[in-house]
């Protein structure tokens, strides 16, 4: 039987598709290109880095990077 309940919006996920060893996310235009080019992504673990977009599919690419450290 159906039943009511809440959900919480993490503001800290994204949604992404994994192939061939690259992340893409699905954008709206620049604004969002702005908004994810300084960011890396840990995906299963691993950190991917901004590498790219694609404004015919909107979408942003990511490849997988160890150049990355974490601030204390």
């Amino acid at each position: 039987m159906p039943y009511t309940t809440t959900a919480r919006i993490s503001s800290d996920l994204i949604l992404v598709t994994f192939y061939q060893n690259i992340l893409t996310v699905q954008i709206t235009g620049y604004e969002d290109v702005l908004a994810l080019q300084n960011k890396a992504l840990i995906f299963e673990g691993r950190t991917f880095r901004f590498s790219g977009w694609n404004s015919d599919t909107n979408e942003a690419y990511f490849r997988p990077s160890a150049a990355f450290a974490r601030l204390a």
